[in-house]
């Protein structure tokens, strides 16, 4: 993470004053491995200097300097200034893995489906977004991609088609956007910091990631409290997109955070059909993605707020669970059901030895206090989808697209490339014959956004 920090902030320097480069024979020498060393720790300290506020202590360089002299090298190859903010996330979901170990059933968010729900949920330049468990930031960095392609098109180009200029001029709007816009937290310091890390990683800026416990936020005695109360305070998001740890049999007991939520009480039906509040706190304990559907919603403006959530798909089935539902249809207009596959999450857990839940993804939008006076709805439509491929299988083997005989495709695909000649990029357009990935993901969210538009969907 250091060693990232470092190259970020060594990209803005004036040529002259850069470390991050590596001179002839110097990674295979020992006085050479040594000088490199030099130049990285003073990079690293110039860097913790220019943002002072991102790592906490304990975050050090702890690589012999041989092995510095191997990373430096690889990464010297690379300006992080002209890659795409999508490329950035996905290299950083390396870094993620040394800090998300699958604590409380905590991992990160598949990319693929992470990308999804952002492209569903569409956010726009100029809305506040927020992950109220942010984890490594996976979310919070998609989004940061989503919106630097709004940049590029404003501009009338594509992220294939923009030249060097453009790119970077979007980047700086991304990082501008993520500075007031990106706003997550975390209660775990390290996936805090991850977060941030990832966020500076993808756009160049870190956004506004507190350590606090969302669950009892605006309280709580953790060490970002005091500034997140007026950087996020309830009911300011225009979005609020998480996966909150789910892969557990823990659940919440602890009064002093159920007494905070209608669904930390026990409820009991009603002679109308519907539940009621008993008014008595479910001291059995409470699934925490429960309380954090109605910790989101408390965190996005009514009326207009939305909300993208991963759910284990048995919440939104299960018998036991059905005044959650009656819950939520109270409170929310449900705009969208995603079943997931579970192989892209097996894939994400396995190293951690856990087994992930059946997964859904719920798009929400809070109802403001008008429509919860007014009891009586208009029905209206729901977008549903059950997606079965999702591009790797339980091993991570990608999967590709087959005909009915299981012959694998290949299909003619245009190639927009960049090519660097004498320091200037070239766009070049060719036709490859190439296997596509079976990943309907995509295919989801474009059909989700027709069916905002018509209120249809084609086959």
């Amino acid at each position: 993470a250091v060693l990232m920090l470092a190259k970020i902030h060594d990209e803005i320097l004036p040529t002259g004053e850069r470390r991050f480069w590596i001179r002839g024979d110097e990674p295979f020498t020992e006085a050479g491995q040594q000088a490199i060393a030099r130049r990285i720790h003073e990079s690293i300290a110039a860097a913790k200097a220019w943002q002072p506020n991102l790592l906490t202590r304990g975050w050090d360089l702890t690589l012999e300097p041989h092995e510095t002299a191997r990373v430096v090298m690889e990464l010297a190859r690379y300006n992080l200034s002209e890659t795409q903010p999508r490329y950035r996330t996905g290299a950083f979901r390396a870094v993620a893995r040394s800090v998300m170990d699958g604590r409380e059933g905590r991992y990160p968010t598949p990319l693929n489906v992470a990308e999804m729900a952002v492209e569903m949920l569409d956010p726009q330049p100029g809305e506040r977004i927020m992950d109220c468990s942010s984890g490594t930031g996976t979310f919070l960095a998609m989004t940061a991609a989503h919106i630097f392609k709004k940049k590029l098109a404003a501009m009338g180009t594509t992220p294939e088609e923009a030249t060097n200029e453009q790119i970077r001029q979007a980047q700086n709007e991304t990082a501008a956007w993520a500075a007031s816009n990106a706003l997550g937290c975390d209660i775990d310091p390290f996936l805090a910091v991850a977060s941030r890390m990832n966020l500076l990683f993808t756009t160049g800026n870190p956004g506004r990631v507190f350590r606090i416990d969302a669950r009892t936020f605006p309280d709580g005695d953790l060490d970002g409290v005091e500034a997140a109360r007026p950087a996020m305070p309830l009911g300011s998001m225009d979005m609020v997109l998480l996966n909150p740890w789910f892969s557990t049999q823990d659940t919440v007991s602890d009064t002093s955070i159920l007494e905070r939520y209608d669904l930390g009480n026990n409820w009991e039906r009603d002679e109308e059909g519907g539940f009621r509040n008993t008014g008595n706190l479910s001291t059995g304990g409470v699934p925490p993605e429960v309380l954090f559907i109605e910790r989101a919603l408390q965190w996005v403006k009514p009326g207009t707020g939305r909300v993208g959530i991963l759910l284990p798909d048995g919440l939104l089935g299960n018998p036991g669970d059905e005044y959650v539902r009656w819950w939520i249809l109270r409170h929310c207009e449900v705009m969208a059901s995603v079943d997931l596959p579970v192989e892209p999450f097996k894939v994400t857990v396995k190293e951690y030895g856990l087994t992930p839940a059946l997964p859904s993804l719920l798009v929400l939008r809070r109802r403001s206090q008008e429509e919860l006076i007014n009891t009586e709805h208009p029905e209206y439509k729901v977008f549903m989808a059950v997606v079965d491929r999702a591009g790797v299988d339980a091993r991570g083997n990608l999967l590709f697209q087959r005909a009915p005989d299981g012959e694998e495709l290949v299909f003619d695909d245009e190639v927009i490339e960049r090519v660097r000649e004498g320091g200037e990029v070239e766009i070049r357009r060719t036709t490859r014959r190439n296997r596509r990935i079976h990943d309907e993901l995509p295919l989801v969210a474009e059909k989700y956004k027709e069916f905002r538009a018509t209120g249809e969907v084609r086959l």
